[in-house]
């Protein structure tokens, strides 16, 4: 396989399904809601962009606190793997115009709440604004200058080899952990392991209050109050703080790295896409977080069409 020429952005759009969607396993039925919106992939490639190419496309560069924050968010988007680029093409002739709004239709809104029915966002359960599948650039200016930045070079491939790296990129076992699952499983390992640096008696306690019944909010506030009634209150107060932090906009964003530096004290961390999902989800709204009030996540509301594939009912 010989690398192509530069692609014409007069007459293509830069697209890429980011490493979420690739992590998912569903970015052949991403290709394939594009190509039933009348767009062809004219050529493809795997890219990892750096944070420094990341950074350089979005603006996120790290000058006040909120970017600094963005910044992390598509770091952690990235560092979740290979991203696939393509450039598509449009079937249909349609006016410039017409084609870049089509797309940008078909593509969905960010943040997802909105995005319409129909959409690949809204129809593939984007979780949120940074984990959202896929991005499509708005024209052909914008493709030029974002493809210079992110996948530079003469190393496209001819849209006929598109199948082969779909295939070689699905995951075996496709992500399906969703912003509820994410957070109900870092709580759970941090409550099944704090008693370990604190006495044995408070760690009986959380583990009675753990499993006193079904409903989530009773039985962390138990545990909350197993917590401050330990013999060192002091010490446990950090990781009452992590149990109350529902890792959404609505409360003060939680620094990740000295999170994963205080679980570490328990033993435990966080896997790529755990640290993806709470780094995002702490400054993009899910639009369905987990919550103690019993708001649903994604994948509550979705359905298994095949094998890697969830879709809105």
């Amino acid at each position: 396989m010989t690398g192509l020429s530069t692609p014409d952005w007069d007459t293509a759009l830069f697209a890429m399904i980011t490493p979420d969607a690739i992590a998912r396993g569903v970015a052949r039925a991403i290709v394939d809601r594009l190509e039933a919106g009348g767009f062809t992939v004219g050529r493809c490639r795997v890219i990892a962009p750096s944070h420094d190419q990341v950074d350089s496309m979005t603006g996120a560069q790290i000058t006040g606190r909120g970017q600094v924050f963005r910044a992390r968010a598509l770091h952690a988007l990235f560092d979740l793997g290979p991203s696939l680029a393509l450039t598509l093409v449009d079937t249909r002739s349609r006016p410039i115009g017409q084609r870049d709004s089509d797309a940008a239709r078909l593509k969905g809104a960010a943040p997802p709440a909105p995005a319409q029915p129909g959409s690949i966002r809204h129809g593939l359960c984007a979780l949120n604004t940074v984990l959202s599948l896929l991005h499509i650039a708005d024209s052909g200016t914008d493709s030029r200058r974002e493809s210079a930045i992110l996948a530079p070079g003469n190393a496209w491939l001819d849209g006929r080899h598109l199948d082969s790296l779909l295939e070689l990129l699905t995951p075996a076992v496709p992500e399906r952990r969703g912003h509820r699952e994410v957070v109900r499983a870092v709580h759970g390992r941090l409550i099944a392991t704090v008693g370990c640096v604190l006495d044995p008696e408070t760690a009986a306690r959380l583990l009675e209050a753990s499993s006193a019944g079904p409903a989530e909010e009773p039985r962390l506030a138990g545990v909350l109050t197993a917590l401050e009634e330990s013999a060192d209150p002091e010490r446990a107060a950090p990781f009452a703080r992590l149990l109350r932090h529902d890792f959404t906009t609505a409360g003060e964003p939680i620094d990740i790295d000295s999170m994963e530096l205080l679980l570490g004290t328990l033993g435990v961390g966080l896997d790529a896409w755990e640290r993806a999902v709470l780094e995002t989800s702490q400054h993009f709204h899910p639009p369905h977080a987990a919550n103690r009030k019993g708001a649903r996540d994604a994948s509550t509301v979705a359905v298994d069409r095949s094998p890697g594939l969830t879709e809105r009912r």
